[in-house]
């Protein structure tokens, strides 16, 4: 069975976008998206971790609405697509990962867990991208090494921002 209508050009951009805009005005609404104490500082509520959250939940929302209108067929064309959702093994191996990331992330810690989930993903996009493309070993470490170092700045950076700029408390 497949979900298709003439007022829809695309049903996979049309539901994927609902269900961002409700993901997003959760966002934007739950009361405990931050745990423990929020500082007030200096720069008022604009710089507060919560706040941070809620302007990435408006900015998700104005970009799913902007999903869910290209979707919209307002030209009447002819050709549209109907739902269909398929699962790759990348993908799959993607949702795995962040379930482990979400159980390690308070036992284990901030710095180790996005370390390896960060890694892993390089890694696993990067192999599907270049696979059929004849590249030798050292070549293939060299594109590892990168995706080692790419992963630690990003968690340096993430752990800066948020610990030292937004006084947040990782776990």
């Amino acid at each position: 069975m497949e979900l298709k209508s003439t007022k829809i050009k695309s049903m996979n951009d049309f539901v994927s976008g609902l269900a961002l805009i409700a993901a997003s005005v959760w966002l934007m609404v739950s009361k405990n998206i931050t745990e423990g104490r929020i500082i007030d500082t200096e720069g008022g509520a604009f710089v507060r971790a919560d706040m941070y959250i809620r302007m990435l939940g408006g900015l998700m929302f104005f970009l799913a609405f902007l999903m869910v209108i290209r979707a919209i067929n307002f030209r009447k064309a002819t050709e549209t697509k109907g739902f269909s959702f398929t699962i790759t093994k990348e993908s799959l191996l993607t949702i795995i990962a962040l379930v482990v990331f979400i159980i390690l992330l308070k036992p284990v810690g901030f710095g180790i867990t996005t370390f390896a989930f960060t890694f892993f993903e390089v890694c696993l996009y990067m192999h599907r991208e270049n696979k059929g493309k004849g590249f030798g070993r050292r070549e293939m470490i060299k594109k590892t090494v990168f995706a080692g170092v790419f992963s630690l700045i990003l968690v340096v950076v993430v752990y800066l921002v948020f610990v030292k700029v937004l006084l947040v408390i990782l776990p």
